[in-house]
């Protein structure tokens, strides 16, 4: 049971119609439980790269999640950003 739906949403901000917008999609969560689990994306919006979905909501069962993005950023960062700190590469020694 799975689906992805992707539909032609009007931008609010803009009036325009902008096609191939992932609005969101419905799957079973795992083999044991059967629950169905619904993600909805929407408030779509630009900051200078693609356009981001800045409000997620997740729900299964009787519980819902969701997520709000406020800012984001295309800057580069320093591939040092992910190194791990000194103790934890001792650990995987």
């Amino acid at each position: 049971m799975g689906g992805i739906i992707v539909v032609e949403l009007p931008l609010s901000s803009v009036g325009e119609i902008i096609p191939g917008l992932l609005v969101g999609y419905r799957f079973q969560v795992d083999n044991a439980s059967k629950n169905v689990a619904i993600v909805v994306f929407d408030d779509y919006k630009n900051f200078g790269g693609p356009l981001v979905a800045t409000k997620n909501t997740s729900r299964s069962g009787d519980q819902t999640q969701t997520f709000l993005y406020k800012a984001i950023s295309y800057e580069t960062i320093s591939d040092s950003i992910f190194e791990l700190p000194p103790a934890v590469k001792a650990l995987l020694k």
